[in-house]
């Protein structure tokens, strides 16, 4: 794809993104590093998440990756910054951990079978499903 038309994909995910900040108060922030959105997200007994969705150069023809990072230095430290209520979605016993949740490219990776459509997986919705899981 070429990068503009992917460039201007993912502007507009992250506007989707901050609108849904507005309106969920589970999610705290939207910050934008390169190819990579940062979202402040908040799970179970107010624990706070770092989220960071990395757009590789297939996207958004191919899912973007997902992980937690430290949300006080956004340094990925493994699974101390996953949670840890939620195995189906959150493979926090494997290494490196990854999320089984459909938008992911690590859950396309474990999931071959599954079709990636980025209009029914954009990363605003997968945010919104990450998010639920949290609770």
């Amino acid at each position: 794809m070429d990068a503009a038309l992917a460039r201007t994909r993912l502007d507009t995910e992250v506007q989707s993104l901050r609108q849904l900040v507005s309106e969920w108060p589970d999610l705290e922030h939207v910050r934008v590093d390169g190819s990579a959105v940062l979202v402040g997200m908040v799970g179970r007994r107010r624990r706070k998440f770092l989220l960071q969705i990395s757009c590789g150069p297939d996207y958004p023809m191919e899912p973007p990756s997902y992980k937690f990072l430290a949300p006080d230095t956004e340094a990925d430290v493994g699974v101390e910054c996953w949670p840890e209520h939620d195995s189906t979605a959150f493979k926090t016993a494997e290494n490196p951990p990854w999320m089984c949740v459909a938008g992911t490219l690590e859950c396309r990776q474990h999931h071959p079978e599954q079709r990636f459509d980025p209009h029914v997986h954009s990363i605003c919705q997968t945010v919104a499903h990450i998010s639920r899981r949290l609770k």
